[in-house]
């Protein structure tokens, strides 16, 4: 399903040999932890309270972060830009927000199809980023001290110590500035990567269970017998009633998992035999995708007894152009790259 808010992109992928992805060589890191992580006396400063009042406190809504890094006093007018799912303080990028963090950037969440963004709310936070006047190592050992040990992961050339759900990062070119960032989810840049040969090994393994499978139980006991490398995290059955439109079926429950980062489209359809693919929305917002066949006009099917179809849903919005197919609508389906991602996949009773 395509998910709302901050997207973030990763690096350009190539075929291998192999079959796995390669990447573009990294730019050398500029902001890694100057102390290696080694414990430092954490001063009582304006940055030390704010630091332990994000970690002790976690804002998660808007009022909750204003009662920490002072008065935000977010605009619901749609002339002043920030009621679409971001905004920045100072607003015109010019000056500072206070002394403390001359800078602050929030995206919330927002559904941009159901809400009205005029509407004054308390809304929801999907991440933030403060850049705070102060020590950086000083912040990094109050992460240690609250949450435990933190692990450098990198986005770009950007460094950061990570102790989800925050993340501390230098200034560069100013050393008496950090920023931390709080995220709701696991940014993508912090997952680490499975292995492209043994997830595309899984990935073909999962295929033939499904193929020769009779039930749900039986994927069930293959998914959570998974190695690491699969990259997958278990979902389960969201619906036990079967559809009254679809075929008949003497077992009417779905099996979900979601794919953790997630994996190259043509990866999957590899793996699964399905040939050439597209990117097909039947959504009116086309705000969510799915695979199917090129050849076909609907999902492709699986199962020892041909009982279910198989649903696996685009991570964003595909990135080729319209496809035309036969018996299908005008603008219904996009070709499939390689940096096209799957998040999730699932077995569901047969609609037709």
């Amino acid at each position: 399903m395509v998910r709302h808010g901050l997207v973030f992109l990763v690096a350009v992928f190539a075929c291998q040999a192999g079959g796995g992805p390669a990447r573009d060589p990294q730019p050398p890191l500029e902001n890694g932890p100057r102390d290696g992580g080694v414990a430092v006396t954490v001063p009582d400063t304006p940055a030390t309270r704010l630091v332990r009042g994000l970690v002790e406190h976690r804002p998660v809504r808007m009022s909750e972060l204003e009662a920490i890094v002072g008065p935000i006093a977010m605009s619901f007018r749609d002339e002043d830009h920030e009621n679409m799912g971001w905004l920045q303080r100072p607003r015109d990028g010019k000056g500072e927000f206070t002394p403390l963090v001359p800078r602050l950037d929030v995206r919330y969440w927002f559904d941009m199809y159901h809400e009205t963004p005029s509407r004054p709310r308390d809304v929801g936070l999907e991440t933030f980023t403060l850049e705070v006047r102060g020590d950086a190592a000083v912040a990094e050992q109050i992460l240690r001290d609250k949450l435990g040990p933190t692990r450098a992961v990198a986005d770009g050339a950007t460094r950061y110590a990570a102790a989800h759900p925050f993340y501390v990062a230098r200034v560069p070119g100013a050393a008496d500035r950090f920023r931390i960032s709080w995220y709701a989810e696991v940014p993508r840049f912090a997952i680490p990567e499975p292995d492209p040969q043994a997830r595309a090994a899984w990935l073909r393994a999962l295929a033939h269970r499904i193929a020769t499978a009779q039930s749900v139980d039986e994927v069930d006991a293959f998914c959570k017998a998974a190695p690491a490398a699969a990259g997958i995290e278990i979902v389960g059955t969201q619906n036990r009633t079967a559809n009254p439109y679809g075929r008949p079926t003497k077992d009417p429950r779905d099996y979900w998992i979601k794919f953790v980062p997630p994996v190259r489209a043509t990866m999957v359809a590899d793996a699964f035999g399905w040939g050439a693919i597209v990117a097909v929305s039947h959504d009116v917002h086309m705000s969510s995708w799915h695979v199917e066949r090129r050849a076909d006009t609907w999902l492709p099917t699986s199962g020892a007894a041909s009982q279910w179809q198989v649903h696996a849903s685009f991570a964003e919005h595909p990135l080729g152009d319209a496809v035309k197919r036969g018996g299908a609508g005008p603008s219904d389906a996009r070709a499939v790259g390689a940096k096209d991602e799957l998040y999730s996949l699932a077995v569901e009773p047969r609609f037709k």
